[in-house]
Parts: structure tokens; C-alpha cells; sequence
């Protein structure tokens, strides 16, 4: 842990529809839960408040709420939950990059069982 570490965790739930083999007959719906993982060295003058935080995470995630995941050119065709983690990892390490804040920990799940996790290396070399 780092020292003077402080971290937020927020919980999301984003309803989906997808298939497997990307035609609109097979598909079915999910909500999945998204946990995004993130924080600061204690002591950082943080401009940036948590409810712009959250709201800008909300905004990338409900690009996809309600909506047919096949059909978006980003997933390439792929709605795995694996591959939904990646995407949607990378667009928010992409704006956790533009803050005073780190994105830590970034996981996807279809089922309370079934968990796909990130973990971004935040390391200074």
C-alpha cells in the first residue's frame, strides 16, 4: 500500500445487451457491475472534486447503458466480458490520466462469481 494512501471505490451497475456471435437474434441481457478503484498521495492539492469524478465516470460508462455492446467499432465484434474490461478499462485510464488522481483497481462481473479484474501499475520507476 502506498504510504499516506487514501482510495475511493465506486460501485456501478451498467445494463447491456449482447450476443455471442454478434447477431441481434441471440441477444441477451446483462447487468454487469463495474467497480473502479481509485486515489492520491495524501497531501496533493486536488482540484478536481469527487462528484466531477463521478459524474465523469458515469458519462463514459452510460455510452453503453441499455445499449446492443456488439454494435460499438471499439469492441471490435468481441462482448466477452474480458474484452468489455479492457475497453472500458482504457477509456477510463484515459481520463483518470487528465486528473490529479490514479486509476488503482478496475473490475467487471456479469455474476457475483465470475470477476475480471485489472490492476493498473501506478509505479514510479
Amino acid at each position: 500500500m502506498k504510504e499516506g494512501y487514501e482510495g475511493f471505490r465506486y460501485k456501478y451497475r451498467l445494463p447491456i445487451d449482447h450476443s455471442f456471435d454478434g447477431s441481434i437474434e441471440k441477444k441477451h441481457h446483462h447487468v454487469i457491475e463495474i467497480s473502479v478503484e481509485f486515489s492520491s498521495m495524501k497531501g496533493i492539492q486536488r482540484v478536481v472534486r469527487m462528484r466531477d469524478i463521478e459524474d465523469s465516470i458515469s458519462n463514459i460508462l452510460d455510452t453503453y447503458r441499455n445499449q446492443f455492446i456488439n454494435e460499438f467499432p471499439e469492441f471490435n465484434g468481441d462482448s466477452t466480458i474480458e474484452n468489455m474490461g479492457e475497453v472500458l478499462f482504457k477509456r477510463l485510464y484515459e481520463y483518470f490520466d487528465t486528473t490529479e488522481w490514479d486509476l488503482d483497481r478496475f473490475e467487471i462481473s456479469e455474476t457475483p462469481l465470475r470477476v475480471y479484474a485489472i490492476v493498473a501499475d501506478n509505479s514510479v520507476a
